[in-house]
């Protein structure tokens, strides 16, 4: 699995801020229901830290429109459709804003295309 990012969990403290960044797999070893299982072991990971931390947790992914066989991934794992964003917007959110170049920015970088999906987890008490 790529790497995720922590943000600062909600003021009221009740929910804690994931930023899953990508996930990849092999042409040879996909559609074997192996990023599916990546994923729910994170999942299940972040649900089982316990202590300090938030009871709740929000899990989002922005992913590009035409990666269609990502979004019905996605679903299949609880995720819901909750907006769209920028490849700018996404590109600061992951982290690679210097991979936003200088100057007046071409279409691709700032028409809202991009899909942002949210997955609420809960952490047992």
């Amino acid at each position: 699995m790529g790497s995720t990012s922590q943000s600062s969990p909600a003021r009221d403290g009740l929910e804690e801020k994931w930023q899953m960044l990508s996930l990849y797999s092999l042409p040879s070893h996909r559609g074997k229901g192996l990023a599916a299982k990546l994923c729910q072991e994170a999942f299940q990971f972040l649900e089982s830290q316990h202590g300090t931390k938030a009871p709740h947790v929000l899990v989002r992914i922005m992913v590009k429109p035409e990666n269609t066989a990502t979004i019905r991934l996605y679903k299949r794992l609880g995720f819901k459709h909750t907006g769209h964003c920028t490849l700018e917007e996404a590109l600061r959110a992951n982290g690679d804003s210097k991979l936003i170049p200088k100057g007046k920015l071409e279409d691709k970088y700032t028409t809202r295309s991009g899909v942002i999906m949210a997955l609420q987890l809960c952490r047992d008490t």
